[in-house]
């Protein structure tokens, strides 16, 4: 029995295409697949193109609203500069003051005995006004623990009025006491033999760090020469606390 076949041009479409040979069909599925592929990735370059494009919108226009609010900041600080930089002025300074500082200068309306030594000197306070030391033999009192700048400087003077020439021993301590021990102790001392012609002047200086607890009492103790001094300053000022 005869089988006929029908050919079809070559330029027909794979859809319009009748035969009766199976080994067509995979090609036309085929190049159906790769011609739906190509569609979709054109879709996908799209949707990614205006995901992008909306990004870079989103990061322009953040940008500048950000930008328009530092200079809005800006010029609103720039207004107010005057009243906080009073304000930190203020507060600065009231810091300051809340610091303790303290200085003391020899009492010399207290009579001076020319037969003692072994003393301690006795002070009018200077700087602040209000009392911060102790009436007894003003003593200065630590308000709170840290460390202290404690300094002293005596002014030595003396005249001979025969004309021989003298050595005089000065000895001075600086000595501390707290309620919690009840015993005075040294922190440091100076030592200076003053020589006497008819005048002499000498200046003898303590300064130093020290770390102090609340409720001492730190005084300037005389063991010798007591009455070369001439003038003395004493003073503390809180460093770290």
């Amino acid at each position: 029995m005869a089988h006929t076949v029908k050919v079809l041009p070559a330029a027909a479409p794979c859809g319009d295409q009748e035969t009766g040979l199976d080994r067509d069909q995979p090609v036309c599925i085929l190049i159906r697949h790769c011609r739906d592929m190509k569609r979709q990735e054109t879709r996908l370059r799209l949707l990614t193109m205006l995901l992008l494009l909306g990004c870079s919108a989103l990061y322009i226009f953040t940008l500048c609203a950000e930008l328009r609010n530092r200079e809005h900041q800006s010029s609103g600080d720039h207004r107010a500069a005057g009243p906080h930089q009073e304000r930190l002025q203020t507060a600065v300074s009231s810091t300051e003051k809340k610091r303790f500082n303290i200085h003391l200068r020899q009492n010399h309306s207290v009579p001076k005995d020319t037969g003692t030594d072994e003393r301690y000197i006795m002070w009018k306070q200077i700087i602040p006004e209000d009392n911060q030391c102790d009436q007894t033999r003003k003593d200065i009192v630590i308000p709170k623990d840290g460390v202290y700048f404690i300094y002293i400087r005596t002014s030595l003077f003396c005249r001979n009025a025969t004309g021989a020439a003298s050595s005089n021993m000065f000895y001075m301590q600086l000595r501390f006491w707290n309620e919690n021990y009840n015993e005075s102790r040294v922190l440091t001392d100076a030592r200076e033999v003053v020589s006497c012609p008819p005048v002499a002047f000498r200046t003898v200086s303590v300064q130093q760090l020290f770390d102090l607890s609340e409720g001492d009492h730190v005084s300037v103790r005389i063991g010798a020469g007591y009455q070369l001094i001439n003038k003395a300053d004493f003073g503390a000022f809180l460093v770290e606390g």
